[in-house]
């Protein structure tokens, strides 16, 4: 009989985050800096980062997760301060 392996949850790398978060952040400004400036809005205003992915793809459509998943770590990384 096969062993069988338990699958373990992914353990979180708050190291990595910041450099994630600031990537997302960083393109959008190089690259669609329209979008940043909205992203940006959306946070003052009061918008979590999951609230802007979420209206992202419902607006923008499935076919758009990457950027929109760009837009929610853009929020994180305005949210952290860095």
């Amino acid at each position: 009989m096969a062993k069988r392996t338990t699958v373990q949850p992914l353990r979180p790398v708050p190291q990595l985050n910041a450099v994630i978060w600031a990537e997302a952040y960083n393109y959008l400004d190089e690259h669609d800096y329209s979008i940043l400036v909205a992203v940006t809005d959306a946070v003052t205003a009061g918008y979590t980062p999951e609230e802007i992915y979420r209206h992202w793809l419902k607006e923008a459509g499935y076919h758009r997760q990457e950027l929109a998943k760009r837009c929610e770590n853009a929020a994180k990384h305005i949210l952290s301060g860095e």
